[in-house]
């Protein structure tokens, strides 16, 4: 990407652009150019897309890139935008310099397929929102240097696209803008706290889930809340929010973002399939063996259903580094996640001893198994014989 040198024009581009709506209007205001753009379709052999353009009063070749080309001038820098625009034109007016771009001009804007085209824009409070002809939306933070912007592709309207420029900046601030929520959880501050080290990242967003932490996604869910002996809080789900897939968790976290701060045992949750989920902070010493051992006689207290659990596995937690290990050892200090799955087959019931001796299953001495044979077949006489 051509960001050295190109990416502070593209600021100043749409600074000015949220100036004007500062200056003309309320905190949502169009900020429409006054160019105009038509598509005329595709031509799918060449691979391109083509619009008419009619230049507007005042118009020139770097306000027709950034206002209709953004996310071309954010992700390539500005020049990228302007250039495709010059060359259309002067394929239209071959005889004139670019310093001689009149009103109403009209020229075909050629780019390749699926480009994002702005044939609208919108500022709201800190924040341009572009709407392409194609259906995706384009969002842009002119006062915040490190989201560049938020794509929404149409078809994908569950997710969203994040362009994060690295920095100096707060993780929990740019955590709350990024996933517009007020106290961003400990995974969401943890991954833009990772995308801040980069020069560029992005970051994919699951607009169907507030949360990254899936808990907090539910947390306001519970029936009752608690405090436990151990010191936690405790939250219990109603058994008939069957879209919830929790009954009990007994949390630690809270809304601390810094793992620094957690205590040895952070969560334990209880699912409804029966999966017990536990969240340790390492310490010297520890062993995973002792650690995956589950406590069948609490768990089963919480999850009547099933009486025995298998030996717990550790899972992976991004964006956090694993707790293991290349050689299986685990590492102090990090978040330990261990998941125990319920045996999937109960124990069948073993006959008891009667005090004669005999089996549970034998009647008055003589074989369960005999009496059914027999109770069998005089059935079926009387059905032969009613016939």
């Amino acid at each position: 990407m051509a960001w050295a040198g190109l990416r502070p024009f593209t600021w100043l581009a749409t600074a000015l652009v949220a100036a004007v709506g500062v200056v003309v209007g309320p905190s949502s205001v169009a900020a429409q150019p006054a160019d105009q753009i038509t598509p005329l379709g595709s031509d799918t052999g060449r691979g391109v897309d083509r619009y008419q353009m009619v230049v507007g009063p005042g118009g020139s070749f770097w306000e027709l890139g950034v206002s209709h080309l953004p996310l071309l001038a954010l992700e390539q820098g500005d020049l990228k935008a302007v250039t495709l625009i010059e060359q259309a034109w002067r394929a239209q007016y071959p005889g004139r310099t670019p310093n001689d771009v009149r009103p109403d001009d009209s020229f075909v804007l050629e780019v390749p397929n699926g480009t994002f085209v702005a044939r609208s824009q919108v500022r709201q409070s800190d924040r341009l929102i572009f709407d392409s002809f194609g259906g995706d939306q384009l969002t842009t933070f002119p006062r915040d240097p490190v989201i560049a912007y938020r794509l929404r592709r149409a078809g994908l309207e569950g997710r969203a696209e994040v362009l994060i420029n690295g920095g100096q900046a707060s993780a929990v601030e740019e955590a709350r803008r990024i996933y517009d929520v007020d106290s961003p959880d400990f995974l969401q501050v943890r991954t833009v706290r990772g995308a801040l080290q980069e020069r560029t990242t992005k970051i994919t967003l699951d607009l169907t889930k507030k949360y990254l932490d899936d808990f907090r996604n539910y947390r306001d869910r519970a029936a009752r809340v608690e405090r436990t002996p151990d010191g936690l809080t405790a939250y219990a789900f109603d058994r008939t929010d069957q879209d919830n897939p929790l009954v009990r968790v007994e949390d630690a976290i809270g809304d601390e973002t810094d793992p620094g701060n957690f205590p040895r045992l952070c969560r334990i949750a209880f699912y409804r399939d029966g999966t017990v989920r536990r969240y340790l902070i390492t310490e010297s010493g520890d062993s995973l063996a002792t650690l995956s051992r589950p406590d069948n006689a609490a768990w089963t207290k919480v999850l009547p259903s099933w009486q025995e659990w298998l030996p717990g596995q550790a899972e992976a937690l991004p964006p956090f580094t694993p707790a293991i290990s290349s050689a299986g050892v685990l590492l102090p200090g990090r978040i330990l996640v261990i998941a125990y799955r319920p045996r999937s087959s109960q124990a069948s019931p073993q006959p008891t001893r009667t005090a004669a001796g005999g089996s549970s299953l034998d009647c008055l001495g003589v074989p369960l198994g005999l009496l059914l044979v027999a109770g069998l077949a005089f059935g079926m006489r009387r059905s032969v014989a009613s016939d």
